[in-house]
């Protein structure tokens, strides 16, 4: 059966499963099939400000609140897939809205790049957490070789380095990222090492000054080993 708009003009009914489809591969775009941008608002925008709420309480580094924040988003994706479908299918989309063109989707598409990128390439000074992938063995059995770890990149703002934090600084030589423990501190200059004395010699400075630290190691984000997901580091 053909659908009617406001203005008496005849369409093709929507499909449900196009509806649901297609909002899980491009969330939004099945609201737009359906004519229901308002309602894909409010149920991506809730996941959207406690994501931006627990990043702005500084809570993201901590395994339990970044589960919570993926977990709300994943969650949104698939509330608003369902609803475009449901909607499809009780016949209650409305069509011939000035948004329901091809370009409005690429718009669309190109968005959620654009923020995707922005987030992260951000998310470690605005929103105050990085995940790290751990491709070698020099911190075993603290940190295993391929882990994915949350590192808090707020922890030495406003608080001072301890002997004993897992850390990541910026290696002045190199240029690129280490993970070492922190083995004593002399006011600015920092001693470090590491916890698989297998190794002897890694790359990398031994001392490095406070400015160069990233952050603060917090825990075990994913990894193959039984167990260790959600592990703190210490």
């Amino acid at each position: 059966m053909r659908t009617l708009d406001a203005l008496g003009r005849l369409y093709p009914p929507t499909r449900p499963w196009i509806a649901g489809l297609v909002s899980l591969l491009l969330p939004g775009s099945g609201h737009i099939y359906v004519g229901r941008a308002v309602r894909f608002g409010v149920i991506f925008g809730s996941a959207i400000l406690l994501y931006c709420g627990l990043a702005i309480a500084g809570k993201l580094s901590s395994f339990r609140f970044y589960v919570l924040a993926l977990g709300a988003l994943a969650s949104a994706v698939l509330l608003t897939a369902i609803d475009a479908y449901r909607l499809s299918r009780r016949g209650q989309a409305v069509l011939g809205l000035w948004y329901q063109r091809w370009w409005v989707y690429v718009l669309l598409l190109i968005a959620f790049g654009v923020v995707g990128e922005s987030f992260r390439a951000t998310r470690e000074s605005a929103f105050g957490f990085g995940v790290y992938r751990v491709p070698g063995e020099l911190m075993e059995p603290t940190i295993l070789r391929g882990e994915q770890i949350l590192v808090d990149t707020r922890a030495f703002r406003e608080a001072r380095p301890r002997v004993g934090d897992v850390v990541v600084y910026e290696d002045r030589e190199f240029r690129v990222q280490f993970i070492r423990r922190i083995a004593a501190i002399d006011r600015d200059v920092i001693e470090l090492t590491w916890d698989n004395k297998s190794v002897t010699a890694p790359i990398g400075a031994t001392k490095i000054f406070a400015s160069d630290l990233r952050g603060r190691v917090t825990s075990v984000f994913w990894s193959f080993g039984e167990g260790r997901i959600g592990k703190d580091v210490n």
